[in-house]
């Protein structure tokens, strides 16, 4: 797989982050399906670029990981939301992300593809998350995290399936309609050739009456 990094330069670009929130992305039926195949089946290796946070002293190793700091913006891909959400298998996906099988086009992207929020919103998200679960130490907000995002996977799975039975039971339905239709089409081919046989067996009738007598 490429890498789309690239070491920083001495021009350091802009960074560009998401103006829009998840839940303004556009629903994609093919996007939902490869989700839900994902979810269901997940990869047994990942095979993404994992993004080693700057305060690590772990060394990045090539095709495999990479410092967020030795990461160019102007290397990723520019994408805005009318561009999502992206195909699950769009080769621009290089980054790790927390859920195996998918991957990133941004570190700390979207699942859906493009950058994800503000350094700004990310601070105001995780001061309203530590409210709300009462979070008074590191340790605790591990467990808090870890918690949340195996509930968040478990309830994206039941989402993923109840709409995979849905487009089954919607599959089935169209089927039986369709045979529903092709038949009372046949039936109406067979009452309109009745029809017409007999009305022509009337109209020779009818001839044959007003023949004069030989």
């Amino acid at each position: 797989m490429s890498q789309s990094v690239s070491p920083k330069g001495n021009k350091v670009a802009t960074p560009q982050y998401a103006t829009y929130q998840p839940h303004d992305i556009p629903y994609s039926a093919h996007y939902e399906n490869a989700l839900y195949h994902i979810l269901e089946y997940p990869p047994r290796s990942r095979d993404a670029i994992f993004v080693i946070p700057d305060h690590s002293n772990e060394q990045p190793i090539q095709a495999v990981s990479v410092r967020a700091r030795d990461i160019d913006p102007s290397s990723l891909p520019q994408l805005t939301l009318k561009n999502l959400p992206l195909s699950i298998h769009d080769p621009r996906r290089v980054f790790a992300s927390p859920v195996p099988g998918i991957r990133l086009t941004h570190p700390g992207g979207y699942l859906e593809g493009g950058p994800g929020p503000s350094p700004e919103d990310q601070k105001k998200w995780a001061r309203e998350f530590l409210e709300q679960e009462n979070v008074v130490n590191e340790e605790a907000l591990g467990m808090v995290v870890q918690q949340h995002m195996q509930q968040n996977m478990t309830l994206a799975k039941e989402r993923m399936r109840a709409r995979y039975h849905a487009l089954q039971q919607n599959e089935r339905l169209q089927k039986e309609i369709k045979t529903l239709m092709d038949q009372r089409e046949m039936e109406v081919k067979i009452e309109t050739r009745m029809q017409d046989d007999a009305k022509k067996r009337r109209e020779n009738r009818e001839h044959k009456r007003k023949m004069p007598a030989v």
